[in-house]
């Protein structure tokens, strides 16, 4: 984008009037355009809808003068676009930029002045060659300034037009030469060349549908993250995808170091022994009772750092699935999942990481975990405000129509966010922060654009409701399922 205003509109000055514009030099073209959105092209319009349209050959390009203007970096653009009318601009250009816009214009000129001067010597031979002249040809190229034709089909007009005028006879080989050589020379677009130009600047700008590529085979889906439960499932040969199963239990059993204060307050673990301590991944991988482990660690641990007055689980990680990880890491996890590298108790996956892989893999699930069939009737049932027996009835009647795999996966999450939920007092996750923040991740649907009433009105209730009801819905809480 450039400021630009119109100095000089036929051959008179007139009043400055600076404004935003788009500046684009197309081959021989140069093109003004009020906005972005006026750049696009169209089948009517293969070059938008300029504002302005010169060809280079017609442009005279200086620097402006203090008389001119008193901003810097402002190049003046002359040109006649008809014989005595003359037309000007000047654009001002960021500093950055200035100098190589001048040298673009510089090279376009010298790209059109070389092939018309290698068009000279091409025509001269032509006449030479295939032209009866009844004058002499050298005055018929003193007559044509080759550097101010502006196409080869002027120029092979020209020619043509001499025949019936009793200038230059053609033979009959001269044809086939000029057809063949009429798209050596430099010249404005016609009508087809446009339309080409517009369908390929369309084919580069626009791109295949995912679901498209999909279904010509070219796009698959990944092994384990942007997939459906129930092909991963069916791959696995499992009731709940290995990775869910995997990461609840290193975040269930993940140690987190903590201190007390001078008064004796519990103080948030410092990163050096929440996330690089060598005994971490030792304590992540003890699939024991959490009580007997945690006085075993006590006694082990503590005389290594004094500082250290409890150890408690990843359960009770302040703001565990409300604070966002870093993103490259938790690609990085998808990754390595997405090869079947379920090593989740290293050390070098913190809690944070695999809490946001966890909420990326049910957001990027191309079937979500309550089902795009059970989007209208939930939207029904927490649309309008029903008693809560009848609530919660409709509520397991859509869960119990769920596919297996579904119904599986949702009685493992809940059941763990459950747990979560228990320790509310530590990790400050209550029932509405858990409901806020997988809500979107659980429900959607596949037609409408997901958007902040939705989540007020139908996402965040009815995992709101889910939690509060979990026996009913999901059974009785239980451990998530040990993977082998």
């Amino acid at each position: 984008m450039v400021s630009r205003t119109k100095f000089v509109e036929q051959g008179r000055r007139v009043s400055k009037k600076w404004s935003e514009a788009l500046m684009v030099l197309s081959g021989p073209w140069l093109f003004l355009y009020r906005d972005t959105k006026a750049a696009i092209p169209k089948a009517s319009c293969p070059y938008g809808k300029p504002e302005a349209r010169f060809h280079v050959q017609q442009l005279v390009v200086t620097d402006a003068t203090g008389e001119d203007t008193s901003r810097k970096s402002v190049l003046k653009l002359e040109a006649d676009v008809l014989e005595g009318s003359k037309t000007a601009y000047l654009v001002q250009l960021p500093e950055n930029v200035f100098y190589s816009w001048k040298a673009a214009f510089r090279y376009a000129k010298e790209i059109l002045v070389r092939s018309c001067l290698s068009f000279n010597g091409l025509l001269s031979r032509f006449i030479q060659c295939f032209v009866r002249p009844v004058i002499d040809h050298s005055v018929l190229l003193s007559e044509v300034n080759l550097t101010d034709a502006t196409t080869m089909g002027t120029l092979c007009q020209l020619i043509l037009c001499q025949e019936g005028c009793n200038r230059l006879h053609l033979l009959p080989s001269v044809y086939p030469f000029v057809r063949t050589h009429t798209t050596d020379l430099p010249r404005p677009p016609s009508k087809l060349d446009t339309s080409l130009v517009a369908k390929m600047r369309d084919f580069f700008r626009t791109r295949p549908s995912a679901e498209s590529l999909r279904a010509r085979g070219i796009l698959k889906n990944e092994p384990v993250f942007a997939s459906t439960l129930v092909q991963i499932c069916e791959n696995e040969k499992s009731e709940v995808p290995r990775f869910i199963a995997c990461a609840i239990r290193a975040i269930e059993a993940r140690a987190v170091y903590g201190t007390r204060d001078r008064a004796g307050a519990k103080v948030q673990p410092s990163p050096q022994l929440s996330t690089g301590s060598k005994w971490q991944s030792t304590v992540a991988r003890l699939i024991v009772i959490r009580d007997l482990s945690f006085l075993f660690l006590c006694s082990f641990v503590r005389p290594r750092y004094p500082n250290i007055s409890h150890i408690s689980s990843g359960l009770d990680h302040l703001g565990l699935y409300r604070i966002s990880a870093n993103a490259s890491e938790v690609q990085k996890l998808r990754c390595c999942v997405n090869q079947y590298n379920y090593s989740l108790n290293s050390e070098k996956w913190s809690l944070d990481v695999l809490a946001g892989g966890l909420k990326l893999f049910f957001r990027e699930l191309k079937e979500p975990l309550f089902t795009f069939e059970l989007f209208p009737k939930l939207k029904k049932l927490f649309g309008n405000k029903s008693d809560e027996a009848s609530t919660l009835t409709s509520m397991q009647e859509m869960i119990s129509s769920m596919p297996g795999p579904h119904i599986a996966t949702a009685r493992v999450l809940f059941h763990h966010l459950f747990r979560v939920l228990k320790h509310s007092e530590v990790n400050q996750m209550h029932a509405h922060k858990l409901a806020i923040v997988f809500g979107p991740n659980l429900i959607r649907s596949d037609t409408e654009m997901e958007h902040l009433g939705m989540l007020t009105a139908i996402q965040a209730p009815c995992v709101d409701f889910c939690l509060k009801h979990i026996v009913e819905l999901f059974g009785p809480v239980v451990p998530p399922p040990v993977v082998v």
